[in-house]
């Protein structure tokens, strides 16, 4: 079980967690890991489908995600929450 936090973005065939936001810009998957998870949700219980988050999972280096493009995988994901809680300065 690992608990990582980075820019998280969920789509069709393309859920992953990034160290920064340009990784995923720039399609450097390799700088993330795939990212079996459904739904990650803001404090306030609304979904989103990208932005920096906290996940809880079980980390695997023997798969990759979608066409092995990723480092390794989190599966058996335990919550998938925005991070940090709130921004600095609000």
């Amino acid at each position: 079980m690992v608990m990582v936090s980075g820019f998280v973005n969920l789509e069709f065939e393309g859920n992953g967690i990034y160290l920064h936001k340009d990784d995923y810009e720039y399609g450097l998957n390799k700088n993330g890991l795939w990212l079996n998870a459904h739904e990650c949700k803001r404090h306030d219980g609304r979904k989103f489908t990208n932005g920096y988050a906290l996940v809880i999972g079980r980390f695997t280096s023997q798969r990759q995600g979608h066409m092995g493009l990723w480092s390794g995988e989190i599966q058996d994901v335990k919550s998938c929450t925005a991070w940090p809680p709130s921004r600095r300065g609000t």
